[in-house]
C-alpha cells in the first residue's frame, strides 16, 4: 500500500502530495534513502583511530509535479509555494511526512521543470533541507495517577497512536522498541511540585510547581524545559536537576521505571533513522 507523503508547514497548513493526480512527489528519486556520517579521527603511524561519527545537515532533491488545467495548476503551485516559504520567512521548519515517519526542514530552492510529452504537467524540483537529519516516528505512552488501584494497562491494536504504560504503584517499565537509544519528549502533567521520574537508573527532575492545567516539557532533540502556563511559556531550564543529564536518551529495551505515581505523564520516544524506513 503506498504512504501518504504530505507537507504541513509551522503555521499547521498541509498539502497533500501522494493521493491525487493533480499533485504527486515522485519518491523513489528524492533521495529519502541516503545518508552519510563523517568520521572524527586521529592520524595514526599506521593508519587513523576513529574517535567518533558525526552528521552534518542533509538535504533531497524532491521532483513533485503538479497536473490539470491551467488553472488547477496555478492553484496548486501557488498553494504550495505559499506554505512552504512561509516557513523560510520565519525561519521555522516545516515538517514532512512519509506515512507515520516525518522529517523538519525547509524548502530551500525550486526550479519549473516541464515537460515535452506532458503538456498538463508542471514539474518543481525542491531542494528540502534538514537541519536535523533524521527521519522520526514517535511513539507516545501514557503513564496515568493511582489512586491505591495497580494499573494492568491497556493494549491497543497495531496503529494506535500511543500506548498506556502497564505500572503498579510507583513501579513500572518503559519498553523501547527501537534498536538505538532514544531521543525523547516528556510531559508531566499537574498538579505536582519538584517531578521527578527515574527510567532506566537515570534521574528525570524538574525542581518547580507545576499548577493544575499546567504542564511541564523536558525535550532532549532540542535541550528545553518548559511549563506551559496560561499566558504561555515559562524556561525552567535553570531549575533542570544537574547531578545528571535529564536530556540523557532512553536506551533500548525493557527499562525499569519508578515515580511517586501522584501525577500523569507521557512519554514520547522519537525513533530516528538516517533513512527512511523500507516498507
Amino acid at each position: 500500500m503506498a504512504q501518504l507523503v504530505r507537507y504541513v508547514n509551522s503555521k499547521g497548513r498541509s498539502m497533500d502530495l501522494s493521493s491525487n493526480f493533480t499533485v504527486r512527489i515522485k519518491k523513489k528519486t528524492a533521495g529519502f534513502y541516503n545518508y552519510e556520517y563523517t568520521p572524527d579521527v586521529t592520524q595514526l603511524a599506521m593508519g587513523v583511530r576513529v574517535n567518533r561519527f558525526t552528521k552534518g545537515a542533509a538535504q533531497y532533491e524532491m521532483t513533485i509535479d503538479f497536473s490539470g488545467s491551467r488553472e488547477e495548476r496555478a492553484e496548486n503551485l501557488q498553494a504550495f509555494f505559499e506554505l512552504a516559504d512561509y516557513d523560510v520567512a520565519v525561519n521555522k521548519p516545516g515538517r514532512l511526512y512519509v506515512g507515520d515517519q516525518y522529517a523538519d526542514g525547509f524548502i530551500v530552492k525550486s526550479e519549473v521543470e516541464r515537460y515535452d510529452d506532458r503538456y498538463r504537467t508542471i514539474g518543481k524540483k525542491c531542494t528540502f533541507y534538514l537541519p536535523y537529519p533524521y527521519w522520526i516516528e514517535d511513539r507516545t505512552i501514557k503513564y496515568k495517577a493511582i489512586d491505591g488501584q495497580s494499573s494492568g494497562g491497556i493494549e491497543f491494536p497495531i496503529g494506535f497512536p500511543f500506548d498506556l504504560g502497564k505500572t503498579s504503584r510507583g513501579k513500572g517499565t518503559v519498553n523501547n522498541t527501537h534498536y538505538i537509544p532514544t531521543s525523547f519528549l516528556l510531559t508531566f502533567y499537574g498538579p505536582v511540585v519538584n517531578p521527578i521520574i527515574t527510567i532506566g537508573g537515570n534521574v528525570y527532575k524538574v525542581n518547580t510547581t507545576v499548577a493544575t492545567g499546567e504542564y511541564l516539557e523536558i525535550d532532549s532533540i532540542n535541550k528545553t524545559v518548559r511549563r506551559k502556563t496560561s499566558s504561555g511559556f515559562v524556561n525552567e531550564y535553570n531549575n533542570r536537576e544537574k547531578s545528571k543529564s535529564i536530556f540523557e536518551p532512553i536506551q533500548p529495551g525493557v527499562n525499569t521505571l519508578s515515580w511517586s505515581s501522584t501525577f500523569s505523564f507521557d512519554l514520547t520516544l522519537h525513533q530516528e533513522r538516517s533513512e527512511l524506513k523500507w516498507t
